[in-house]
């Protein structure tokens, strides 16, 4: 996110829209405009979005979980498994 430039985004929103509250909530944003108003550090706002990030995904995970006709694709397989599964799904 940094790398695709997440920084400066969140100051061209910053210049553009004074008050933003909800949507500088969301991962990343928060993170980088606390580094922005000086509060942490670049390098302790990357870690924050990665722990963050790591949080969010663990949430949705065990959201998921409880839907017991959610059928899941392993992006490490051979394409050819995920197809197989979708196709099974289907009938």
């Amino acid at each position: 996110m940094i790398q695709q430039g997440l920084i400066e985004e969140v100051q061209q929103i910053l210049k553009k829209y004074s008050n933003l509250a909800t949507a500088l909530q969301a991962i990343g944003y928060k993170e980088i405009k606390e580094y922005l108003d000086g509060k942490i550090t670049k390098e302790a706002a990357i870690e924050k979005v990665k722990q963050e990030t790591r949080r969010y995904a663990k949430r949705q995970i065990t959201w998921f979980k409880r839907i017991e006709k959610i059928k899941w694709l392993d992006g490490l397989k051979d394409t050819q498994n995920n197809i197989n599964i979708i196709l099974e799904g289907m009938n």
